[in-house]
């Protein structure tokens, strides 16, 4: 990739390392190109939309997608089950 481009593509990449979210919520991982929608949070995994695509993960797995050339991983780390509110935990990387 050309400099311009590199600069442009971690500019879109969103900048953290770990995010929680609860049911319902979502996050932008990628600017108007990946979005990931928490549906449902249970004991051991939760239910989830990675760019539009239904996807479930259990505690400890992950799940990658591409981005012009950069891998970018989804890894649950933690689920908070009978709190209130429920909520999960991903780490987020691109590389």
């Amino acid at each position: 990739m050309t400099t311009a481009i590199e600069a442009e593509v971690k500019q879109n990449i969103a900048s953290m390392d770990t995010f929680e979210r609860s049911e319902g919520g979502s996050v932008s991982l990628i600017n108007n190109s990946a979005r990931m929608g928490l549906i449902t949070i249970w004991a051991d995994h939760v239910d989830f939309n990675l760019k539009n695509e239904s996807q479930s993960l259990e505690i400890g797995n992950s799940t990658s997608f591409t981005y012009a050339d950069q891998k970018c991983t989804i890894t649950l780390v933690e689920i908070k089950y009978f709190a209130d509110p429920e909520t999960a935990k991903f780490s987020y990387g691109c590389a």
